[in-house]
């Protein structure tokens, strides 16, 4: 009995974990404009999104760069337009994305929100 329990444990804390992360400060980005101008050293908020945007990527604290699956792209549409997501004053938008790291470099939102604090 007390190693089905375990099993159990295992994999329900195994099923939780591997759904989930979150990336805190990550820079928003017009997945576009990263496209052409990526291999910049340092892009400043030449690639924020705009209203235009409808493809986004984000950059990780770390500096690694994640693409937005087509239903996140409709998520981060809707936090720009509804005020969710706002610029810093540097032009910057900062967010806590919180999702899914699906194949290759894409992530499957499962929420966005503004990260005041999301600064490097």
């Amino acid at each position: 009995m007390k190693v089905i329990s375990k099993l159990g444990l295992t994999l329900a804390l195994g099923g939780a974990l591997s759904y989930g992360a979150t990336w805190r400060g990550a820079k928003l980005l017009d997945a576009s404009c990263y496209d052409q101008n990526g291999k910049a050293a340092h892009l400043g908020s030449m690639c924020a999104p705009s209203s235009s945007t409808t493809n986004f990527a984000f950059k990780s604290r770390a500096g690694k760069v994640y693409r937005l699956d087509s239903a996140s792209n409709e998520k981060a549409m809707q936090a720009l337009e509804n005020g969710v997501i706002k610029p810093n004053r540097h032009g910057d938008y900062r967010a806590s994305i919180t999702g899914k790291h699906e194949k290759g470099n894409f992530v499957m939102v499962r929420s966005i929100i503004h990260d005041r604090k999301g600064t490097y």
